[in-house]
């Protein structure tokens, strides 16, 4: 998790090690939450960042942790955690197994 003000940092060092990003926007629960606003800035930052067209395919997991859900669709609140377990389970490499 990296607020909002250390997101341009946080991934311009993530996509210099080539480091799978995926993005979760908390706090959906949120009557004032910016929604639309946020997913363009972190586009915009990717695009502006990014070396590569694989680093421009990341998921977004849309959440509230206060709530306890998280989804895919920012107009369906989710009931569970389960779809930001998935997108890390399929979006995260395993450990490298020779350490």
């Amino acid at each position: 998790m990296v607020p909002c003000r250390k997101l341009p940092m946080f991934c311009a060092k993530a996509l210099q090690q080539n480091v799978t990003p995926m993005v979760v926007i908390n706090k959906m629960d949120r009557p004032e939450a910016r929604v639309a606003e946020v997913v363009e800035m972190v586009q915009d930052l990717f695009l502006e960042l990014a070396t590569t067209a694989e680093q421009l395919e990341f998921p977004i997991i849309y959440a509230s942790a206060k709530a306890g859900y998280a989804t895919i669709d920012p107009d369906s609140p989710g009931t569970d955690m389960t779809p930001l377990f998935k997108a890390i389970l399929e979006s995260v490499p395993g450990p490298d197994r020779r350490s």
